[in-house]
């Protein structure tokens, strides 16, 4: 929650240190007749501000937020299913890929392939008679009105691009070990009726990833640690009896979610 703050933060911060991005916006703002056109400040003492500056977000960015939310609420379950995990966030990186690669020709049903059209229709954007116009030539600094697809383009190029490869790299980063995420999920009470085949599978990646670590952390705790001068049958009675633990432990937490 914390790092999630610190974006819409630093996303208010963007616009708010920038008289120039300021000011795009708010003329934006002027033009499509809108009020509340901002980029919320998420404040500590004010609990709403932070549910304002998403709901701002979300209307800004409409064809990839559904995408990005849909693998957020993955991890928004009491019971998180580690396979669902391994699942979407391919799915997440293809569609965000999709949209990359439509480049100036946006996807069938997004809103950006309505952009243009909305833009001629006077039911909807034409009404407001937009045009498209150069910083400079908005601010006064010279006539550079350029026709609409070579702004179109150069959105495309500066602006959507780069935000696109910033969040698939963002969310391949955040994901590197996926294989392994989702093999957690052959430890939860569903693996028992699963295929086999595949439960094995997921049983050698955990093994080839943790055992060793395991293993020496094991041999530290023999030789110096509290398994020391502890004989075969101690030790694993020792490990069977927090096997135990670990187990009611598990079913106690089972029965108070009951």
């Amino acid at each position: 929650m914390a790092n999630f703050r610190n974006h819409l933060q630093e996303l208010h911060l963007f616009f708010r240190n920038s008289a120039n991005r300021s000011a795009t916006l708010r003329s934006a703002a002027t033009t499509l007749g809108l009020n509340d056109l901002k980029v919320k400040e998420v404040k500590d003492t004010r609990w709403l501000s932070q549910d304002l500056a998403v709901q701002n977000l979300q209307r800004s960015l409409p064809d990839v937020l559904p995408h990005i939310a849909m693998l957020s609420k993955v991890f928004q379950r009491a019971d998180v299913n580690f396979l669902h995990i391994k699942e979407q966030v391919p799915v997440t990186l293809v569609t965000l890929g999709s949209i990359l690669e439509a480049d100036e020709s946006p996807l069938p049903g997004t809103f950006l392939a309505r952009l243009h059209q909305d833009l001629d229709n006077p039911g909807g954007l034409g009404a407001f008679s937009i045009a498209g116009k150069e910083e400079r030539s908005r601010r006064g600094h010279g006539n550079l009105e350029r026709p609409r697809e070579e702004l179109w383009a150069r959105f495309v190029r500066d602006v959507l691009k780069p935000y696109i490869c910033s969040l698939e790299s963002n969310i391949e980063r955040r994901f590197q070990h996926i294989e392994v995420l989702g093999a957690f999920s052959v430890l939860g009470p569903k693996a028992v009726t699963s295929n086999e085949v595949t439960n094995i599978s997921m049983l050698q990646t955990l093994t080839k990833k943790f055992v060793k670590n395991e293993w020496t952390s094991y041999k530290q705790h023999v030789l110096v640690g509290s398994f020391k001068d502890k004989t075969q049958a101690e030790l694993m009675q020792l490990l069977a009896s927090e096997k135990c633990k670990l187990r009611e432990g598990f079913f106690h937490d089972e029965q108070g979610e009951n």
